[in-house]
């Protein structure tokens, strides 16, 4: 499998998760400790906005190396949510543990959504140094 097979697949696992993991983790929007924890961010319309994100990760997995400047575009938005990570945790880390107690999937979103957003942002931002040195190879011709 070559870097382009493995970047192409990272892009299909970070929709995956997107899609899948507000779906889980909100209990199907209907957990409403999780929607009022950090509504500003993962209200309902935050939640489905990241579902958004996630099928714009998928639908620029093949053709990726196409668009770089999407791939930086996807990386910093990844930072944003890692820098609403940080901040969450300067503000709740003290009660963190009340979250789990009261919706254990709750808390585990709240205290590991930013290191996910970290790992993508790393993947996207190599996505994009890798596209824009991507030469494609010429289509081969019948003599060949």
């Amino acid at each position: 499998m070559d870097r382009k097979q493995i970047i192409t697949i990272l892009f299909y696992l970070s929709g995956v998760a997107n899609i899948v993991g507000m779906l889980v983790f909100s209990q199907g929007f209907t957990s409403k400790r999780f929607l009022r924890e950090y509504p500003a961010v993962f209200g309902v319309e935050g939640c489905i906005g990241v579902m958004l994100w996630g099928l714009a990760y998928i639908a620029c997995a093949r053709s990726f190396v196409h668009v770089p400047w999407i791939c930086a575009v996807f990386t910093i938005e990844k930072l944003f949510y890692v820098g609403t990570w940080f901040h969450y945790m300067d503000e709740n880390f003290d009660v963190i543990g009340i979250l789990m107690h009261y919706d254990r999937l709750a808390g585990a979103f709240f205290i590991f959504y930013g290191l996910n957003d970290l790992f993508f942002a790393i993947v996207f931002a190599y996505a994009f140094v890798y596209a824009r040195g991507y030469k494609a190879e010429p289509p081969k011709t019948k003599a060949e």
